[in-house]
């Protein structure tokens, strides 16, 4: 009875995440600093994402050359849609990109391993173990 239980309430909260997105109700951090991610997060504002970019919310390192020929790093949050998940645009630019997108609301907190993988693994294990 309890593992029933546990896959309802599982499958309930995934849907209930991918309807609250499809809505067009997405909320990420917005930040855009070229000192550190410390800076970003500091500085950073909720926005909530306007209809053409309301599929994912984007982290985004980028390192580049400035206007002297110097190496400088951008910090980037924002909202964006699934191709801006792909560096192929960065590297056809020349740049060096780092992206990670999630699609939930105030997913791009951090650029660290995303907590819906960690959940998503978690589940996982105790559906193995449960069964």
């Amino acid at each position: 009875m309890l593992s029933v239980k546990f896959r309802l309430k599982t499958q309930f909260f995934f849907s209930l995440s991918i309807e609250t997105n499809q809505k067009g109700s997405l909320h990420c951090y917005t930040c855009y600093v070229t000192t550190s991610w410390e800076d970003c997060d500091r500085n950073r504002t909720i926005e909530l994402c306007p209809e053409e970019d309301n599929e994912v919310c984007v982290t985004m390192k980028v390192d580049k050359w400035d206007d002297n020929n110097k190496p400088m790093t951008e910090y980037v949050k924002h909202c964006g849609v699934a191709s801006y998940c792909s560096d192929k645009e960065c590297e056809e630019s020349g740049l060096k990109c780092t992206i990670h997108c999630c699609n939930q609301d105030l997913c791009n907190t951090s650029f660290t391993i995303s907590t819906d993988i960690i959940l998503v693994i978690v589940i996982s294990c105790l559906q193995t173990v449960l069964y």
